[in-house]
């Protein structure tokens, strides 16, 4: 299991590495070629799906409305 250290720093390391992919051919992902652009788009949406699950909270850690108090 990774340390909070390590999750972190795999964090900053896959943002980095989409900063990288958003910005590549100055942003015209046009300029690029096609499989490239399939690449991308691929690493773009499992990268934003996996950040969406992280946004998340799991069952356990969802706290009761105001109002159920």
């Amino acid at each position: 299991m990774m340390t909070e250290a390590e999750l972190l720093e795999a964090a900053e390391l896959l943002e980095t590495a989409w900063g990288v992919i958003a910005n590549a051919h100055n942003g015209d992902w046009g300029q690029a070629r096609f499989e490239w652009r399939q690449a991308a788009k691929r690493w773009r949406d499992n990268y934003h799906e996996m950040l969406e699950s992280l946004d998340t909270p799991s069952d356990d850690t969802v706290e009761a409305p105001l109002d159920a108090v």
